[in-house]
Parts: C-alpha cells; structure tokens; sequence
C-alpha cells in the first residue's frame, strides 16, 4: 500500500513576531505547543470578526478534562476523512476510510453528529465500523488525564499589560454567543493537548515545565487546509484561511494553483500577500470546478498563553471576598448575593468570606432592581438565575464580586442573560487563619 502524507498549509505573512519561552524536552510536546499558539491565533481572529466593542478575554484550566473523538466525517456516508492524533478516535484505532455505524459512551448510543461527540475521565467508548467490508468493534476508556495549570489573556488592544497575579481583572463582555462558543471549544482543545504535552514530558522526567508563549496584534493570511500530499485531495479546511473563502471542501482534489496569474509546481511552495488573486482549480464529484477569490489579511489580537505550577500556600494563608459595595450605577454594577460556597448553602445575610488561599467557587444571585429588567409596571420579576462564579484567593487580598448588568439583555429573564458575575476589586488586606 502506498504511503500517503498529510501536508497542512498554513500560509502566515506577519507584522509583529511572537515569542515563546518553553522548558520542553519533547520534540512531539512542542509540536503540540506549536499547534495550540495557532489554534489561539485563529480563536481571537474569529472573535474579531463578531466582536466590534471592545473586549477582553481570560481562560483557563477546565475543571472536567473532556475529550473530543477528533475526527472528520463526510455526512452522507459517514466515511472517516480525517483522525486527529490528538483526539480519542486515534487512541481507539479509527482509521481514515472507516465507515462509521454507531458509536456509544458506556453503552449508550451517541446520537450527536460525531464531530460533536465529548467523553469525560474514565468513559467507556466503543466505535462500531465498517472496515474492507468487515464489521469492527473499537473500545477504549478515556484515562485519568492530568492537565497542568494554564491560563490565556486575549484584548485586540495591543497595549494590554497581561498580569498572572491579577488574572480575576480579566473579564470577557461579548456581544455574540458565536464568541462564547468559540472560546469554549478553544479551552477544551488546549486541555486535550496540554495533557498529551503532560504525559509527554513525565516520560522525560520532566513534570515540572513552564510555558510562557505572547503574540503582539499582527496581520496574518493564511490558505488553511490540510491535504493528502501523495494525492492532493483536501482532508480539512479550517474555518477563516483563503481555503474556506474559495469555499474548498474536505474530499476535493486540488488540480492547479494560480497568485497572480502565475501557476505553482507545487502546493507547498504556495506563500500569499494582502491583495493577491488567487485562482484554484479543484475535481469535486467527478466535476471540474475553478475557485477564485482575492487574499484578505486578517488582525490577530495580542495574546498571552502561560503554563506553570500552581502556587502552594502555607494552611494559614487567606484571603477575603466581600458582597459589600456601593452599586455602581453609570457603570450598570450591582450587588449579588451568595447561595452557595464550594457547594455548600450558606446564609443569604452573610456578606464576608474569609476563605484559604487557593480556589473557591461561588453561586451568585443579582440584586439588579426589578424595574432595571423588567418594565416598571411589572410587581415583580418573574425569574431569577443562580450563576457560578470561581475566584483564586491569594494570600492577604480582598476580592469584591458584584454583578454586571447588560442592559440590552434586560428582557431575558428567564436564563439570566441580563446579567453576569464579575470580580469588580482586589486590594491589599491582612489576612491570617
């Protein structure tokens, strides 16, 4: 059988350079660190496209590790185009070619479109396939996974003074879901390949690493596919290169590629400026098509990504987090109540926490005025949502949480979109046990 070759096209014309500090010994740790600093160049450029105000965005560490299946499969005939290496369908043996029949999460039949399909720790997977016209059972379990602590910060300001210490400053205020979304799928595919770097390096002996990797606001394009070198069939577009403009499609075959008029020898020889015309012509079901579409330069926010040991703090260390404040009117801040802490109940009258060092999590209620939501004529409101908010304590500080209205949301009461959970302070404070 003929060896084939994955070729992925990632095409970059840069104003700014990033940089990146990294105590890997891997080489196949840094191609996974590789992959997640274009991955979140290509989040925080779909962000901008929806985004207009002005935002900001701090992530981190997951609290369940779930793993996607990581695959690509054409719709109709549920034919396996693509196995990520990073995903679950490669640790269960899926090939690209496999025709997919059914696959279940401890015995229960999946029925989300399989590009959808999540599994946590300790999940029983089965795929159930067509392979050279035999019918294969595949099972794998999903391992107890250790991911390290990270955290990323993201502004399309290229200003932004990114602080680890203060990470709880960094709120995320977003005008579209599409954005939320995107940030969520990001975070679960950083998890996935941070544990694999993980395991990686503890086979190195080396189980204590630190990555530190910053991009400052550049202009990048990028063709973005992944193709089958031996063949030059597509395997996968990715979502906002000039690939996904000509509106490639994974299962094409690529026939010839023209910049500017000029024909290419070879695909990977292809390099692209702001403004070129690129034509491309392509066999897609037994017919020839001819793509063109003009190169369009996309900004990427700055970025920083950071990989370390979590703090360890004496037991007498702690810190403080007060419901106490002034609303804030002009800036549609107010006030919140506590439900719950770190799943216990507590009483609704207390305002004060001293708490340990370390993280804690709260379920939060708005006390936003009734007439602030809903129409004044209205006696009360008819919904109100608990929402779950963490906070990191570090020694001797004071964090102060209340509640950002978003007044274009007032309206939607029923799942608490008028409202979000913010930290609005962190001073100085003494604080011992």
């Amino acid at each position: 059988m003929k060896k084939s070759f994955l070729l992925i096209i990632l095409i970059i014309f840069c104003i700014y350079n990033a940089s990146q500090a990294s105590e890997l010994v891997n080489p196949k740790s840094q191609a996974l660190l590789d992959d997640i600093r274009i991955d979140i160049s290509d989040s925080m450029s779909r962000i901008m496209d929806f985004e207009s105000s002005e935002w900001n965005v701090y992530l981190s560490k997951p609290e369940e590790n779930n793993v996607s299946l990581g695959i690509i499969v054409e719709p109709s005939s549920k034919t396996v185009l693509s196995v990520s290496s990073q995903g679950m369908g490669a640790s269960m043996g899926l090939k690209v070619g496999d025709i997919l029949k059914r696959i279940t999460i401890n015995s229960v039949v999946h029925e989300k479109s399989y590009q959808r399909i999540e599994a946590s720790s300790g999940d029983k997977v089965s795929a159930f396939v067509t392979r050279d016209g035999a019918n294969i059972e595949l099972n794998t379990v999903i391992p107890n996974n250790v991911t390290p602590h990270w955290q990323l910060f993201a502004s399309p300001s290229n200003e932004l003074v990114f602080d680890t210490e203060n990470n709880q400053l960094k709120t995320q205020m977003f005008q579209s879901n599409d954005s939320v979304e995107i940030l969520e799928k990001l975070q679960g595919r950083i998890n996935l390949m941070l544990s694999d770097i993980q395991r990686l390096e503890a086979e190195a002996d080396n189980v204590e690493f630190q990555v530190d990797l910053s991009q400052k606001t550049k202009s990048e394009t990028r063709f973005g596919i992944t193709i089958d070198k031996t063949t030059n069939q597509v395997i996968r577009v990715d979502e906002g290169g000039s690939a996904d403009s000509l509106m490639l499609q994974p299962g094409d075959y690529i026939k010839s590629i023209r910049v500017n008029g000029e024909r290419l020898k070879d695909i990977s020889e292809l390099t692209l400026a702001d403004g070129d015309k690129l034509d491309v012509s392509v066999e897609r079901d037994n017919q020839q098509l001819n793509l063109t579409t003009q190169v369009q330069s996309k900004l990427i926010p700055a970025w920083r990504f950071v990989v370390e040991k979590e703090a360890q703090y004496p037991d007498t260390a702690c810190g403080v987090v007060t419901l106490l404040m002034t609303p804030k009117i002009a800036q549609d801040i107010y006030n919140v109540e506590a439900a719950q802490l770190d799943g216990d109940n507590v009483i609704s009258s207390k305002v004060i926490f001293k708490l340990k060092a370390g993280a804690h999590s709260f379920k939060l209620y708005d006390k936003i005025p009734s007439d602030k939501v809903v129409s004044s004529f209205r006696q009360r409101r008819p919904y109100k949502v608990g929402k779950t908010f963490e906070v990191k304590i570090e020694p001797n500080k004071r964090y102060y949480l209340a509640a950002k209205f978003d007044r274009t949301k007032r309206w939607k009461t029923k799942d608490g979109e008028y409202w979000e959970p913010m930290l609005w302070k962190v001073e100085d404070y003494e604080c011992s046990l």
